[in-house]
């Protein structure tokens, strides 16, 4: 986290003042401070009107931030994958008291080797223990034992699980292409991608799979892909520049997809034509360090259009805030609050 004592005696940038001025408020959240911080905090806001109004302005945004019903799930921080800890309890309160104790939390992880929040990942210990992972705005080509190829996506994770029978990746999380090598005389098995409750079985050679929150989505671009749920048992053929999505519980529909805007992001591009914002955030997320909270139920089915570089998901927040007139807050290194 920057450090809000360190700056020159000139008013910064607008955003720099804004960061600087929500960790202030953010560490009088998490306790009384020293006598010298409180010094610190003294010096700081004495150095222009500017700093003043920005430390009030992050004050009342932290207030009405507090009234949310945000849950350790909205900071992708999994309780159940942490050790116990006696000084905070995350899953229940308001975000004055819930941001205090993710900043522990996610410190804690660090320490431990990954922090979901910071790398972006709602698995960490499934993820950092997978046979290959990247990280947010990271991507990689893999080539597997059989000639096939799997270019990763960022912030994916998965496992290849070859044997006698069978050409098995299980997608832990992200997205992926896949190049299946075909089956023939030298190569009987079939190659499956299984992620959370069903499987794609290749029928040919090239397709995506996409892992969301709650539903997994299978896009093909050469030849056809099986697509095959568990419970209950259900099965459909998905040719090329079609899609489709399934959940626990069911298959959905297949529908045509423009595969130019599908695949964009294997050259650097996100585009986004109608998508409801809540899937544009998950997908930001995984291009850029910590997490952008939606914390705004009514903003999260609009829909956004439009086409983005990959590697600048700031500039995409700004703008798409601006285009739904909606704010931002970053409350510390590793959250922003869009509301």
């Amino acid at each position: 986290m920057h450090n809000p004592e360190h700056h020159s005696r000139h008013a910064p940038p607008r955003a720099v003042l804004d960061a600087e001025a929500a960790e202030w408020v953010a560490r009088l959240a998490c306790g009384p401070l020293s006598a010298a911080g409180h010094k610190a905090l003294e010096d700081w806001q004495n150095r222009s009107p500017r700093h003043r109004q920005a430390l009030e302005e992050a004050r009342r945004t932290w207030d009405h931030l507090g009234t949310l019903p945000l849950t350790a799930d909205d900071l992708g921080i999994d309780l159940a994958s942490m050790p116990p800890a006696r000084h905070w309890n995350l899953r229940r309160r308001p975000l004055v008291h819930l941001l205090a104790g993710a900043i522990a939390a996610s410190l804690l992880a660090l320490v431990w080797g990954g922090s979901a929040v910071y790398y972006g990942i709602d698995q960490p210990w499934q993820v950092l223990t997978a046979d290959h992972y990247t990280g947010p705005g990271e991507d990689r080509t893999l080539v597997l034992e059989d000639g096939s190829t799997v270019f990763m996506g960022p912030a994916t994770a998965l496992n290849i699980e070859y044997s006698g029978d069978q050409r098995r990746v299980r997608l832990v999380s992200g997205q992926a292409l896949f190049t299946a090598a075909p089956m023939g005389p030298d190569e009987p098995r079939p190659f499956v991608v299984a992620a959370e409750h069903g499987t794609a079985r290749a029928l040919g050679t090239r397709f995506m799979v996409e892992h969301h929150d709650d539903t997994v989505e299978v896009t093909v671009i050469e030849h056809s892909v099986q697509v095959s749920s568990q419970n209950p048992a259900q099965a459909v053929v998905v040719s090329p520049e079609q899609a489709v999505s399934y959940t626990d519980h069911a298959i959905g529909t297949v529908r045509p997809v423009n595969l130019a805007n599908a695949t964009a992001w294997q050259q650097g591009t996100l585009v986004f034509d109608r998508i409801p914002l809540d899937h544009v955030i998950a997908e930001l997320n995984r291009y850029r360090r910590g997490k952008i909270i939606l914390a705004n139920d009514e903003l999260a089915h609009h829909r956004v259009s439009g086409a983005f570089p990959a590697n600048r998901p700031e500039d995409a927040l700004d703008m798409i805030s601006r285009a739904m007139n909606a704010r931002t807050t970053r409350l510390t290194s590793l959250v922003t609050v869009m509301y």
